[in-house]
């Protein structure tokens, strides 16, 4: 009996790990989309402060 409970918590610890490094690829895809998508926005921000100021500099 001792055993068996012990078999089925380990089975189910494997489970966990398995969904999560399941998961880990879309986890990680989201994430550096993000950040790819704030990247690009804090690029074109910059560039229209950038214009901004060298409009009124001029």
């Amino acid at each position: 009996m001792q055993f068996r409970i012990i078999s089925l918590r380990i089975s189910q610890l494997l489970g966990i790990c398995f969904y999560r490094s399941h998961l880990l690829p879309q986890y990680l895809f989201h994430f550096f989309n993000f950040a790819f998508e704030m990247n690009i926005k804090a690029f074109i921000l910059s560039n229209t402060i950038n214009e901004e100021l060298s409009l009124e500099l001029t």
